[in-house]
């Protein structure tokens, strides 16, 4: 996930950083959990931010669609 992340395909990353997490719950390794949920938090963050620029860029070329759903997906 963090490779993903790394290159920016937060999608991705957040996909796999949830399956990494569901196997660290299952072996009950609480060092991998936390690194996981970190890596994950940090992935929403670097999302929510992307999207965010996107809708603005939209909001200034007057796509109110696009702005709407890249606030939504934020």
């Amino acid at each position: 996930g963090n490779a993903y992340q790394s290159i920016g395909q937060y999608e991705t990353a957040i996909a796999y950083l949830q399956s990494s997490l569901k196997i660290a719950r299952t072996l009950n390794n609480l060092t991998y959990q936390a690194a996981n949920l970190n890596s994950l938090g940090i992935a929403h963050v670097y999302f929510a931010k992307v999207n965010y620029r996107r809708a603005n860029s939209a909001t200034q070329q007057g796509d109110k669609a696009k702005a709407v759903e890249f606030k939504t997906i934020a």
